[in-house]
């Protein structure tokens, strides 16, 4: 609790500060974050995509309800094409309240929301949880009914925005690699959190979702995979430069208390992000470490020094992302370790451990025509990389879901094509072609004891499974509320289950329908 009471008065500390140090007035309202799983990321990802939001930060996610509409209250309707213009209406009547406290209503109240849905899938792999689209990566399993279901109440009040929210998903129960977070009472606390705001950024504590990459992608440093933990986060805004910082509390292993932190910098600009990231994970029987409480701390100088009273795995981040007319692309690198040096001098190249790494490229051209896109990414994750030699502790998983990625020992490439025919209503159709090698590396599985695996490759360990997968995206919303999406296509496995000569096909689909209903009162 002190290190709580210490944050947020530094919190106010820096809020009585900012005026001063911006020459802006204060602002008016706390303002909520925008779940990762809401329906709005599928429009903002298209507008963006077309250089309509410039203003948005594409590489960090979530979102404020209010920067969205910020961005979007600079746009003219009138001068927006179909389909963008579309889309603008969608998001428009979303934020409707928010538009409104821009042009000067009142920016105080209080609400209510409930949304549900289910999900039905003929196998049980899903990439979980806010893009439930079929995991080419690993097996296919039985199939099943999935409800799903969140009620959310919110206020917001002068500089405060105070959100909770409960969660109950029948998928957490069938999920053939994560654990089962626990429902027993319907549901668990989701997206909940105490936020202040102020003119250079807020202060959050509570339990979140957050995705460190490019729309509509998944980051490798921090990702989405994994369900929501409690975090405590700081956001800084200095004009192009904006830091970000969280320090979670994750599950308990073998007596030793598990704790996240991270942070990063990023230079933005319309047409370019550049960004700089770490994180490390430790295991401790104590608590929280001052140590990794300072948003400005550098990670990687800090890792391995004395005292070493903690069991840690670091990682440390790069990415970039610019726009060049029609062309976007994306790159980004993690290190998790590299051996600098053999264990003993003398030895030669091959007795080093082998690099621990990750990086994904990606390119889409929006719009290649009047209403379509395409894109292609290309995604590498060593055999080793999340890996430790400690059996459970320092893992770089929650619950037994990836933080950033949900696999180790794979690549992966991917082709698809955006399409909006001209509809009455809002239609998305995009064919999908990928690619995966994956090896035995498990990211689930810690490391051997260091003789063995000293030389072993960095990529594909043993027996190397390809998948080849060609599918149909299909995504709909009506003015009533009311969405659907659905995926289908045929999948062929060469030397399934690692195992030579063995191939498999199937025939793959998943549908999932979802509606929600507010109500909000001013004060």
């Amino acid at each position: 609790m002190r290190i709580v009471r210490f944050c947020f008065a530094a919190a106010s500390l820096i809020f009585t500060a900012a005026p001063a140090v911006r020459g802006q007035a204060p602002v008016e309202s706390g303002w909520r974050i925008l779940p990762l799983d809401h329906w709005a990321y599928e429009y903002i990802e298209r507008l963006h995509s077309r250089g309509l939001l410039p203003s948005l930060n594409p590489l960090v996610q979530p979102y404020r309800r209010v920067d969205v509409a910020r961005a979007l209250s600079s746009l003219k309707k009138e001068e927006l094409e179909y389909p963008a213009r579309r889309w603008f209406e969608v998001l428009e009547s979303e934020l409707r309240y928010e538009l409104q406290a821009l042009a000067g209503g009142s920016r105080s109240g209080w609400g209510i929301e409930l949304t549900g849905g289910v999900r039905a899938a003929n196998v049980q792999r899903l990439v979980p949880f806010s893009m439930p689209y079929l995991d080419s990566l690993r097996g296919f399993g039985s199939g099943g009914v999935w409800p799903r279901y969140r009620a959310a109440a919110w206020a917001e009040y002068g500089h405060l925005v105070v959100e909770s929210g409960l969660l109950g998903d029948f998928y957490f129960r069938d999920d053939p690699d994560g654990l089962d977070p626990g429902q027993r009472r319907g549901g668990r606390p989701d997206h909940s959190y105490v936020g202040v705001q102020f003119p250079v950024g807020g202060v959050t504590l509570g339990r979140l979702q957050r995705n460190w990459s490019w729309l509509g992608s998944r980051g490798l440093l921090i990702s989405n995979y994994a369900t929501s933990y409690p975090q405590l986060g700081v956001q800084i805004d200095l004009g192009r430069l904006q830091l970000q910082f969280f320090a979670g509390e994750l599950d308990t292993v073998a007596d030793y208390k598990r704790y996240i932190a991270a942070n990063r910098l990023d230079y933005v600009t319309r047409d370019l992000v550049i960004s700089l990231s770490q994180s490390v994970l430790y295991g401790t029987r104590s608590g929280l470490q001052l140590r990794f409480l300072n948003p400005a701390d550098f990670l990687f100088f800090e890792h391995d020094n004395a005292p070493y009273d903690l069991v840690q795995n670091l990682g440390v981040d790069a990415q970039l992302w610019f726009r060049r007319g029609k062309l976007q692309a994306f790159v980004e690198g993690l290190l998790d370790d590299i051996d600098l040096k053999p264990r003993d001098n003398g030895l030669p190249a091959a007795e080093r451990a082998p690099l621990r790494y990750a990086f994904s490229l990606s390119a889409r051209l929006s719009p290649l025509w009047s209403r379509g896109d395409l894109g292609v990414s290309y995604e590498q994750v060593g055999a080793w990389t999340y890996r430790t030699v400690d059996p459970a502790v320092d893992r770089y998983l929650f619950l037994n879901r990836g933080i950033g990625a949900n696999f180790s020992d794979y690549d992966r490439l991917s082709v698809w094509a955006d399409m909006y025919p001209a509809l009455p209503f809002d239609l998305r159709l995009t064919p999908v072609a990928e690619i995966v090698r994956k090896g035995e590396g498990d990211i689930r599985s810690p490391i051997p004891v260091f003789p063995p695996f000293r030389g072993e490759p960095a990529l594909f360990l043993g027996v190397r499974e390809t998948t080849a997968r060609g599918a149909l995206r299909i995504w709909s919303r009506s003015d009533t509320g009311l969405w659907w999406r659905a995926e289908v296509g045929a999948v062929r496995v060469q030397d399934a289950g690692h195992k030579v000569g063995v191939d498999r096909f199937r025939w793959a689909g998943l549908v999932e329908v979802g509606a929600s209903v507010r109500r909000l009162f001013r004060f």
